[in-house]
């Protein structure tokens, strides 16, 4: 397939292109400044015109692994958050419907949009300005889809982990066991729970939706559908690190964090998916590529 990944040089967009092309995929790199891959397409992150782009190239996907991943930025950054979360989503269905109307869009969504509501059959209701711009833009691809014709799909994400990610628990957790001091501190209580997934798998569950064209839905929940204590999960971390400090959670909660993420799995299940990492394998893989670092 012929497919533009938005977003290629990040964290997720820079694994997910490598394993595409492993599987034969022809895939075009649109990021928002240039890199060392000369081929990417580089777009103009002041207006988000994308029509060039599908007026001269006929993608069969296009998939947004782009805009702003943090809940924290979000707050602080509301308006910048929601150009890179809703506008730039906005952006790309119009050229799409403009120019390229047989193109599929897949769009990075996010199970911060339930918020603290443990109730999946009930309406999201996101509490931060992250988990609400993110359901923002899926309602736009659902609109689209209706009234167009196009095939959208939101893949709402849990906590995906692996190499190259210098952010959140984990390279968090690893910075800390680095510095001069014999404990760990941490934010929350240690028991807000995470469905984590590592990003060989995420990487997986997108080969097979392209694979048997699974766009009969308009989303798609992606994750293990296992939560697991952020106490548990560190402390697993900190053997497989060889560290020996003490953890301290100091019963601070940023605004806006769920206390629980979990995806339901039906869909990935109907899809015969099975993670090829469990979290124990997945955290050596990390810590392989922190020894390399």
């Amino acid at each position: 397939m012929n497919i533009l990944l938005i977003g290629a040089n990040g964290f997720i967009g820079a694994q997910l292109s490598t394993y595409l092309k492993g599987k034969g995929h022809r895939v075009t790199g649109c990021v928002s400044k240039k890199n060392k891959n000369h081929d990417d397409i580089v777009i103009n992150k002041a207006d988000l015109d994308f029509s060039e782009i599908f007026k001269l190239s006929k993608f069969d996907i296009c998939i947004n692994a782009a805009g702003s991943s943090s809940i924290s930025f979000s707050y602080e950054n509301t308006k910048e958050d929601y150009l890179l979360n809703v506008t730039l989503v906005d952006q790309i269905l119009k050229a799409i419907i403009a120019y390229s109307p047989q193109t599929k869009f897949i769009n990075f969504s996010s199970m911060a949009i339930w918020g603290d509501n443990h109730n999946l059959l009930a309406d999201p209701s996101p509490i931060s300005p992250y988990g609400k711009h993110k359901y923002n833009a899926e309602k736009i691809c659902e609109t689209t889809k209706q009234n167009h014709q196009i095939k959208t799909l939101n893949l709402r994400i849990c906590s995906v982990y692996g190499p190259s990610l210098k952010k959140q628990i984990f390279w968090d957790v690893y910075s800390k066991s680095l510095e001069n001091s014999d404990v760990i501190e941490l934010n929350g209580t240690g028991e807000e729970q995470r469905d984590f997934i590592y990003i060989e798998d995420l990487c997986k569950v997108i080969s097979i939706i392209l694979k048997e064209d699974r766009f009969s839905n308009s989303i798609l929940s992606v994750g293990n559908g296992i939560p697991t204590t952020i106490k548990s999960v560190v402390d697993l971390y900190l053997g497989i690190l060889h560290v020996k400090k003490e953890v301290l959670f100091n019963g601070v909660s940023r605004p806006g964090d769920p206390f629980m993420m979990k995806a339901p799995m039906d869909d990935l299940n109907e899809m015969n998916y099975q993670p090829s990492f469990t979290l124990e394998g997945g955290l050596q893989e990390y810590a392989k590529w922190l020894r390399k670092i």
